[in-house]
């Protein structure tokens, strides 16, 4: 059976992202990350989609997205967050966003339901 690699998985968010587009560049960070004990995928939809909605106030015109990568076959007690910027300066503006007040509680909220171990920050450049 095949694996899916990391690349196989950004290029399916990017042709189905609603925000993006195929043809442009984008740039993912990709989260590894498991569930806290008693949390559930659900629970981390619902942070995710709050933080994603402070980054889209913060930074109004920026086109962040963001998703949850699980496993259908195979390892299912770890999964992929995937959040997907237009450029480095979008998300450097986003992690500075995230450093104030208003920024540590929408992220805290993912603290309280996931621990994730690493996280790459990776360039998809369409292939023409």
């Amino acid at each position: 059976m095949k694996k899916l690699s990391i690349s196989d998985v950004l290029l399916s968010l990017t042709l189905l992202a609603p925000a993006s587009n195929a043809t442009e560049s984008r740039f993912f960070e990709v989260w590894q990350c498991s569930l806290r004990e008693g949390a559930t995928m659900e629970a981390i939809t619902k942070a995710n989609a709050r933080w994603l909605r402070f980054v889209n106030k913060a930074l109004p015109k920026a086109r962040i997205t963001t998703g949850t990568v699980t496993a259908v076959v195979g390892d299912y007690t770890s999964f992929s967050i995937i959040d997907s910027y237009p450029d480095m300066q979008v998300w450097a503006k986003t992690k500075k966003a995230l450093e104030t007040d208003e920024g540590e509680v929408a992220g805290g909220g993912l603290d309280g339901v996931l621990d994730c171990t690493g996280n790459t920050l990776q360039n998809y450049v369409p292939s023409e």
